[in-house]
């Protein structure tokens, strides 16, 4: 299903992956990074061979007060693979805020469609949730050389209020932390899976 769903959309490959490489790459996520002071849960996957937990745990101890899970048996989409137990995470880190307006931002060459499992679960929970296609992934058609970190960012921003949490992705996370600096007051928390800011290697604009 996941592969019909990457098939079926002509841009998310090819543009998608360029695009957030192009986008992030040289960009200094560390510094900033430490200087958060959102409230700020960090998951991942136990057998996520692309992100392993060591490396996003060392991203979210940047961050003073941040919380860090680890969901077991699961890979780099625990969205698809464990929704309930994904949707349970999110919601005792949300305890204080009760129902919630969450923003669900997906990772390169994914879309808002890879949330269509973990929506759900979340409704049950009483949440609010909503997911976005950021520029060039999904049916956004935006155009590769026109996709910057810049762009991402405003994009979470204009979805985004004071009372909304928001969630990233993988790639997502760079996107919505980006985002945190940019206006840490568009948005109430932080959450993110298997992303690490550490240990960041990417082509650079010229090799995209």
């Amino acid at each position: 299903e996941i592969s019909a769903c990457l098939v079926g959309s002509e841009m998310c490959i090819e543009t998608g992956y360029a695009g957030c490489s192009a986008a992030i790459s040289g960009t200094d996520f560390y510094t900033p990074t430490a200087a958060l002071r959102l409230p700020v849960l960090g998951i991942a996957g136990s057998e996520d061979g692309s992100t392993p937990p060591d490396l996003v745990r060392e991203t979210i101890e940047l961050i003073p007060g941040s919380k860090f899970k680890i969901i077991r048996k699961a890979g780099h989409l625990p969205c698809v693979e464990h929704p309930q137990e994904y949707a349970a995470l999110l919601t005792e880190f949300l305890q204080a805020l009760a129902m919630s307006d969450i923003l669900l931002v997906h990772g390169s060459c994914h879309g808002a469609w890879c949330w269509r499992d973990l929506i759900p679960a979340l409704q049950e929970l009483g949440h609010s949730p909503r997911a976005i296609d950021l520029p060039s992934h999904g049916d956004d058609r935006t155009q590769v050389n026109a996709v910057t970190l810049d762009s991402y960012a405003d994009a979470v921003l204009a979805a985004s209020t004071p009372d909304t949490v928001v969630v990233g992705h993988s790639m997502g996370g760079f996107a919505i932390g980006a985002a945190a600096q940019k206006d840490p007051s568009a948005m109430a928390r932080l959450i993110i899976y298997a992303v690490s800011y550490t240990h960041l290697t990417l082509p650079t604009n010229r090799e995209v």
